[in-house]
């Protein structure tokens, strides 16, 4: 039931809406075809699911802490589950510490791909993968447009596709690096807490010493708010210099 959900939830509020319309109005009788965004989400999103339901299978076959102590039909129907999982769900049947790196590579390509558009997965949408795919295979023909199901496809969408990812690529290596560099700070800071607040409240204990606890106290919450911007990689902190963001 759960794989079910999010899968449909990962192939998008607009392809769902698409099939119940096709379905409540007899399009297969009346011959009507579905659209391309729709045929697009809908084949790129199955072939993902089975090639990471195959690709885990394949690398956690011998994996005992996994897979390997259970039977042929249970190990598919897991695999088969996470391989799902990936798209938007994020749940899992084992624990990710115990999978082969190799593993966590694919599911890591499965997410960074994520799920068809105005869906609840993110990544940057298997229509922009397909899109690029198609590109490239009109490239190898030496066709001049791209076509998928007897359709052209825009070379405007082509444009859109490619700064999607190089946004999305942008953007997971730098939040890869500002986790590596939080997990950095906040191994470091449980590593030396003793020593930092002897160091934070030893001086803080003077100068209320001196009768300037108000002033004492908000330097110190200016130190605090520094080392926050600093965890969650920025250079500073300004209170009224914030831009508005327009989604």
């Amino acid at each position: 039931v759960l794989g079910i959900g999010v899968f449909l939830g990962a192939i998008g509020f607009p392809v769902i809406f698409a099939l119940y319309r096709y379905v409540i109005g007899g399009g297969w009788r009346a011959h009507k075809r579905l659209g391309l965004h729709t045929k697009l989400t809908l084949t790129t999103t199955v072939i993902f699911v089975i090639f990471g339901w195959i690709a885990i299978t394949a690398l956690e076959w011998n994996n005992v802490r996994t897979f390997g102590h259970q039977d042929v039909g249970q190990t598919l129907f897991n695999a088969g589950y996470m391989s799902v999982m990936t798209r938007s769900g994020g749940l899992g049947i084992v624990n990710p510490a115990d999978m082969n790196g190799s593993t966590l590579l694919v599911m890591d390509m499965l997410m960074f791909v994520g799920g068809g558009s105005a869906s609840t997965a993110g990544g940057i949408k298997v229509t922009t993968i397909a899109v690029l795919f198609l590109a490239a295979y009109a490239e190898a023909r030496g066709y001049q447009d791209m076509q998928a199901f007897d359709r052209r496809i825009p070379n405007e969408v082509l444009r859109v596709a490619i700064s999607v990812l190089i946004w999305g690529a942008t953007g997971g290596i730098g939040s890869a690096g500002c986790a590596q560099r939080f997990h950095a700070v906040y191994s470091h800071a449980r590593e030396l807490r003793p020593e930092a607040a002897h160091r934070d409240v030893a001086p803080l204990a003077r100068v209320t010493g001196d009768g300037d606890t108000g002033d004492a106290l908000d330097r110190l919450g200016e130190v605090q708010i520094r080392k926050l911007g600093d965890v969650f990689c920025q250079d500073r902190v300004d209170a009224g210099g914030g831009l508005p963001l327009h989604v």
